[in-house]
């Protein structure tokens, strides 16, 4: 018999768009298309998409149905300045990254490092941003009503908020956790179906779907896993021990990180 997790509720993706403008372009729906994952594909976030089409995210998409995307985001002309940020006790590059208007990988290029260098409290690093990002890049798309984590793009004690704090790689636009699997493999990560250390395994259930961190794995394919949100718990935990994650209901998938 199936056991049915605790649901993750709606989040949403960053707005570090400020400074930016886009190129439009035309899309064409396809069967299984969401906000989402089109936003995803298009480094677009599924607010903004749905509003530059004179729609709401619940609005119903139908294949065939032309909508007008960003073809690329192209910096505005706007200076941005270099300096320096003291890294302080629970910052990780994403979180970092965030509150400068910047990409973690960009991050880490600038200060010789990868997005898995060891981060310690007083060490300096370089970071750039134009006033406009570092004012904006912390509230634009956030849901009224929630509380969020510097650098973390969804909403504190939801399984999709612990993954990304956990990982520092997941995407600041790959919608509810059903959909990340998708999204994530629209942006160019790679999805499978065989569990690995690391990796960030999904349930899709059909409603909003459910994400965990990946830290163990034994040769019968139980895992171990760190998460959030599981039956209502919203801080980060392993709660399971060994499982077998085949057992809940909807199909599971595993989105293996960058260097994978």
């Amino acid at each position: 018999m199936k056991q049915k997790m605790t649901l993750c509720s709606l989040l949403l993706g960053t707005g570090l768009i400020s400074g930016l403008t886009a190129q439009a372009a035309e899309y064409q729906v396809q069967v299984g298309d969401s906000f989402s994952s089109i936003a995803a594909a298009h480094q677009m976030d599924m607010y903004q998409l749905a509003e530059a089409n004179q729609m709401t995210i619940n609005d119903l998409l139908l294949p065939g149905q032309v909508l007008q995307v960003a073809d690329n985001w192209v910096a505005s002309p706007s200076a941005s300045q270099e300096t320096s940020y003291t890294v302080q006790y629970g910052d990780s590059l994403s979180a970092i990254a965030a509150k400068f208007g910047m990409d973690m990988y960009q991050l880490a290029q600038l200060n010789g490092m990868d997005i898995y260098g060891l981060l310690l409290p007083g060490q300096v690093l370089t970071v750039t941003a134009t006033a406009q990002q570092v004012q904006t890049a912390t509230s634009d798309y956030y849901l009224p009503g929630f509380t969020y984590e510097a650098g973390i793009n969804y909403p504190v004690g939801q399984c999709t908020w612990a993954v990304q704090k956990l990982t520092g790689w997941a995407g600041d636009w790959w919608g509810n956790a059903a959909d990340w699997a998708r999204n994530a493999a629209a942006q160019g990560f790679l999805v499978g179906s065989q569990p690995q250390v690391g990796s960030i395994v999904v349930w899709d259930d059909g409603g909003y779907g459910h994400v965990a961190y990946v830290t163990e794995v034994n040769q019968w394919g139980q895992i171990q896993v760190l998460e959030a949100n599981y039956n209502g718990l919203q801080w980060i935990d392993n709660y399971r021990g060994w499982f077998t994650p085949t057992v809940y209901q909807g199909s599971v998938s595993y989105i293996y990180p960058p260097a994978y």
